[in-house]
């Protein structure tokens, strides 16, 4: 039988669960980004994995941002999950 953390993550809601758990540390687990609040206007978590560029002006709070992420000036994201790639 499985022990520990488990959550069936098949829908957005549930998705989005799963990752603030992990940042809330819900669970144990190893990130394998930075765990910043240097970039949030609102003083929650953000997950900042590698190649991330995040412009001046912009307020990010509570999130995850995938590998290789382009945030541009004057975005807001909170909590959202912004997958590999993407740019707002």
């Amino acid at each position: 039988l499985h022990e520990g953390y488990w959550l069936d993550v098949g829908t957005r809601a549930r998705y989005l669960q799963a990752q603030s758990d992990a940042l809330n540390k819900t669970f144990a687990c190893e990130l394998r980004g930075v765990v910043s609040y240097e970039y949030s206007s609102c003083s929650a978590k953000t997950l900042i994995d590698k190649n991330v560029e995040i412009s001046t002006n912009s307020a990010i709070g509570n999130s995850v941002l995938a590998r290789d992420v382009k945030i541009k000036s004057g975005a807001k994201i909170e909590n959202s999950v912004v997958l590999e790639g993407a740019s707002v």
